[in-house]
């Protein structure tokens, strides 16, 4: 009995080495799933869309005619859309995707009575946007130029293409940015003319009425993880 407890931990003695190397390569292993899986959610793109109750897109128009001693300009709200941004390690690949319906573009001019509001209303769904027929506005992003960093903020010119009533044009929008963990912040604007998009900029009464070829897109946005 003593014999064969003996020769017993020699076994055991014996194929301690092997036992301790085939530990240590399924911890190497271990650790190397876990660095490569760490790397890989690191190195991850990470996706956003634009949180509508802290963001604002607004379109600006001029007024040319008679009346623009009492308005001066006209503010269209867009209150309604769907948007996905992916942000990946090189940001100059930020991909951005906003599409508008159309119907909800409504104006908030603060010097207009209702009566008027439902008369510009009726124009800019009709005549300007024909929401019926191009029921979606679709930007579409390129990527990103001129980026320049400091810290989380960031500066850049962001291209891509409109598409607006059944017309395609590329636009760019100088943006400044703050990329944080848990959310983006940006504000930016660019001009675009109406004629470009084969709109015939609103006249009436004469010229007294007559809304300027140039729009200003603005936007401040907050844009969380999806």
């Amino acid at each position: 009995m003593q014999s064969g407890f003996f020769k017993k931990g020699v076994g055991q003695v014996s194929n301690l080495p092997y036992t301790l190397a085939r530990w240590r390569l399924c911890v190497g292993f271990m650790l190397a799933c876990f660095t490569t899986a760490s790397t890989v959610q690191k190195n991850a793109p990470r996706s956003f869309t634009i949180d509508a109750t802290n963001s604002q897109i607004t379109i600006g128009l001029t007024q040319e005619g008679a009346i623009r001693r009492l308005h001066p300009s006209h503010t269209i709200s867009v209150p309604t859309y769907t948007s996905k941004l992916t942000l990946p390690k090189d940001e100059t690949k930020t991909a951005f995707e906003l599409t508008v319906e159309a119907k909800s573009l409504i104006n908030i001019d603060k010097t207009m009575g209702d009566f008027e509001r439902k008369g510009f209303q009726n124009v800019l769904q009709t005549q300007v946007l024909e929401s019926d027929k191009f029921p979606q506005i679709v930007f579409k992003s390129a990527g990103l130029s001129a980026l320049k960093k400091d810290g989380e903020k960031r500066t850049f010119t962001l291209t891509g293409t409109l598409a607006f009533r059944g017309v395609t044009r590329q636009v760019s929008f100088p943006v400044t940015a703050t990329f944080g963990k848990d959310a983006i912040t940006a504000t930016g604007s660019a001009k675009i003319n109406q004629t470009d998009f084969g709109i015939t900029p609103y006249a009436d009464a004469l010229g007294a009425i007559k809304v300027g070829d140039e729009m200003t897109i603005n936007f401040s946005i907050v844009a969380k993880p999806l």
